[in-house]
């Protein structure tokens, strides 16, 4: 059910934002996009937040494999 939330969220570049690079920053936007946009069809959004957070953490990796288990 998640599968491709959690795709989005481990593929992502999370270091779009400080890109001088154009191409890279509105591949980043795009990408940003589609994950809250997929948060929201699941009726999680959430999720994208706390995603945020655990990143921040250094802990993305392991939620995301905790997500994994959870959902199947």
């Amino acid at each position: 059910m998640m599968d491709k939330l959690i795709e989005l969220l481990r593929n992502h570049d999370w270091y779009f934002e400080y890109s001088d690079d154009h191409k890279v920053w509105q591949r980043g936007v795009t990408q940003r996009a589609a994950i809250n946009a997929e948060a929201e069809r699941l009726g999680r959004p959430e999720l994208v937040e706390q995603a945020f957070e655990e990143y921040k953490a250094g802990d993305l990796a392991w939620w995301l494999a905790e997500l994994e288990e959870i959902n199947g």
